[in-house]
């Protein structure tokens, strides 16, 4: 089994080695102009942003050549997932890929201006994120067929993300991020963006490539670097993902 993934902070990731087979990072392989595999089990782990598939992973997914007997979307999300199963069926099928089982995964939402880290630990564990993904893992495993149905508000809900992208609210992550004084330069921030979107000079410095992905916010180890809209300065990587795994997959 291959299973392909996209991290920032961790979540999906910690889905992807759940489920096991081989990893491959999608930044990583965007960067190598990888994008033909053929296994006889084949999956794809993501997170969603404002209802859809990161950028780099729908960039990915529009060359990408899947051949397998089994193909499988994991989408992991915080409070709503909107249309994002129904994207990602649709990138798929439009790069000539057939899919067979798409599911969704409820787990802490790292998106800042939005929501504060400290209360989404409080709620997390009513989330049931482990019973839901060992639930996924079997179904993995029977080779479930299916397509999670989207409800009526989650269409409005996708919609309204959409909306928010357009009209610059969720978007030039960059242009919001302020770097404080207590920066030691270790350059954690360029190795875990996805994009390399950071560079490390005599200072950090943040380019127009952004994922608004909140990897090196989340992952600085000084909290140095903040969104000016956030919630709170709490910050979160999944406790089932090592900094030097996100590091790995994205730099």
């Amino acid at each position: 089994m291959t299973t392909l993934y996209f991290t920032a902070c961790g979540n999906s990731l910690s889905v992807a080695k759940a489920i096991g087979g081989e990893l491959y990072s999608i930044p990583q392989l965007v960067r190598e102009g990888r994008y033909e595999f053929k296994d006889d089990v084949i999956g794809i782990v993501s997170p969603t942003y404002s209802s859809d598939l990161p950028k780099t992973e729908q960039a990915f997914l529009n060359k990408a050549r899947l051949e397998a007997d089994y193909i499988f979307v994991i989408c992991t999300y915080g409070y709503n997932a909107g249309t994002v199963t129904n994207k990602a069926r649709k990138h798929l099928e439009n790069a000539g890929n057939r899919v067979d089982y798409i599911d969704k995964v409820l787990m802490l939402d790292t998106a800042l201006p939005r929501f504060e880290v400290s209360k989404e630990l409080e709620i997390l564990p009513g989330k049931k994120v482990e019973e839901h993904v060992v639930a996924i893992c079997e179904n993995i495993k029977a080779r479930k067929k299916g397509f999670p149905q989207v409800p009526v508000f989650d269409h409005l809900a996708g919609a309204a993300y959409v909306a928010a992208g357009k009209s610059g609210m969720m978007n030039a992550l960059a242009k919001k991020t302020v770097v404080e004084d207590q920066c030691v330069k270790c350059g954690t921030c360029v190795k875990v963006c996805p994009t390399n979107n950071v560079t490390l000079t005599d200072r950090v410095s943040f380019g127009s490539n952004c994922e608004n992905c909140f990897a090196c916010v989340m992952n600085c180890p000084k909290t140095a670097i903040h969104v000016r809209s956030e919630r709170s300065a709490a910050r979160y990587r999944n406790p089932d993902v090592k900094l030097a795994e996100i590091i790995k997959a994205n730099s």
